[in-house]
């Protein structure tokens, strides 16, 4: 078990996806904590507890395998209690080490009207399996490209854009989040655009690159008449997603980050010759030459 984990843990840090393994433990020692069915598919959501042992928190995320007075050989003590995705089709068993192992009762499989996605989100983050290729991507933390993790791991809203290219959602403490999963094993999230630091009601933008100084300009924003009842600025659909303009040519960074400003209520950007002003309380955009 102990090189099995080990192994494990170094494929998915490698690796741009996570791929599948056989038993990488008994199977009578797999306990599962959520499950879902889709396409002929049997999911789980579950992680090795063998006789013999309490599963104990050693710090505020870590937890281990901790021996009970009863147990005389323990080789699984102090070892991390990592999570697991175990995938049953056609008498076949896999099984994909998710990097986690903290909240295993948590996790959720989330349906996207998708025939080749599904997801699989736990408090902070998702994963998305891809049928077609029966892989999964790495854990993806929405609003973690700022350099954190986001304000509030409340999120929901999960909506496919553009042929599946896009997945948009709602972040609590974040706002609008956008994904680029045209790649569904890697995620890449657009950088959020907007005016304000609450999320009330406003149009978030965002930049897909398309080439070289190329973008398109994609806005959405949070239906209000979803918002959560309990829960301050959570809301579990968007609306209003859509390419406000295609195919820009604008100024950027070193990184290929466009240029962009707030004044008050508006977006500024500019290409060579021109400025442009996007209102986000009204979601309109305008050209100054």
């Amino acid at each position: 078990m102990k090189v099995c984990c080990l192994f494990f843990f170094f494929a998915s840090t490698v690796l741009a996806q996570i791929e599948p393994t056989k038993n990488p433990f008994p199977e009578k020692d797999f306990q599962v904590y959520q499950s879902y069915e889709k396409a002929g598919f049997h999911f789980e959501i579950g992680r090795f507890e063998p006789e013999g042992y309490w599963i104990t928190q050693t710090n505020s995320t870590k937890f281990t395998y901790e021996p009970n007075g009863e147990n005389q050989n323990p080789v699984y003590e102090n070892q991390i209690a990592w999570i697991y995705l175990k995938v049953e089709n056609n008498q076949n068993t896999d099984y994909f080490f998710l990097d986690e192992f903290y909240d295993v009762d948590l996790f959720q499989f989330k349906e996207l009207n998708s025939e080749n996605l599904l997801l699989i989100k736990n408090r902070f983050a998702f994963y998305l399996f891809d049928f077609k290729e029966f892989k999964i991507s790495k854990k993806q933390i929405p609003g973690q490209y700022e350099g954190e993790d986001s304000i509030s791991g409340l999120f929901d809203a999960l909506t496919l854009f553009d042929n599946e290219n896009f997945l948009l959602g709602n972040v609590q403490g974040f706002g609008i989040f956008c994904f680029d999963i045209s790649n569904p094993l890697q995620p890449k999230e657009l950088k959020q655009y907007t005016t304000g630091t609450e999320n009330k009601g406003q149009f978030y933008a965002f930049f897909p690159q398309k080439k070289k100084n190329n973008f398109d300009f994609l806005i959405a924003q949070t239906d209000a008449e979803s918002k959560n009842k309990s829960i301050e600025r959570l809301y579990s659909k968007l609306k209003n997603i859509h390419f406000e303009k295609k195919n820009l040519n604008l100024k950027t960074n070193s990184n290929q980050e466009i240029l962009a400003e707030i004044d008050e209520e508006n977006l500024l950007f500019q290409s060579d010759k021109s400025t442009y002003k996007f209102n986000t309380e009204k979601g309109i955009l305008s050209k100054e030459n």
